[in-house]
């Protein structure tokens, strides 16, 4: 666990493990806080240690998050692909770092159609409905 006032640098509180295993000391997590590296959690916890919000900060989702968005999706979320979702690409619907690594950033698209999407031939656009795709002047609704 990670204080918060310790990243602000109001305080030096060490991080602690999970398990309470090991410790980070201040100096040591703040310079590994702004190094870049990818690969952190964010579990913001209350005083009563009760969760408040779990974020990822990396581009590749962990494991857990695959497996619901693909048992979430099913298939491939373009229009009328029936690619099981076990064979897709997981793509950020905005893209990496911009958009976050979360459920509700990413979809299941086939090789194809992500390839589509990332070259902008076939673009997703937000819709009340959920997205519509607009491939070349035509638009395509899930």
């Amino acid at each position: 666990m990670v204080p918060a006032s310790t990243l602000a640098g109001i305080d030096d509180q060490p991080a602690i493990s999970a398990d309470r295993d090991w410790i980070i000391p201040a100096n040591v997590l703040r310079t590994l806080a702004t190094s870049g590296n990818p690969f952190w959690y964010r579990l913001l916890v209350d005083d009563n240690d009760d969760v408040l919000a779990v974020s990822y900060r990396g581009y590749s989702p962990p494991d857990h998050l695959k497996n619901a968005i693909r048992y979430r999706d099913g298939t491939c979320r373009y229009p009328g692909c029936t690619t099981k979702a076990t064979n897709c690409d997981l793509d950020h619907r905005e893209p990496w770092p911009d958009g976050q690594t979360c459920a509700d950033n990413l979809w299941a698209l086939c090789r194809h159609h992500h390839k589509l999407k990332t070259f902008d031939h076939a673009v997703p656009i937000p819709h009340e409905d959920g997205w519509v795709w607009d491939v070349g002047g035509t638009i395509l609704t899930e």
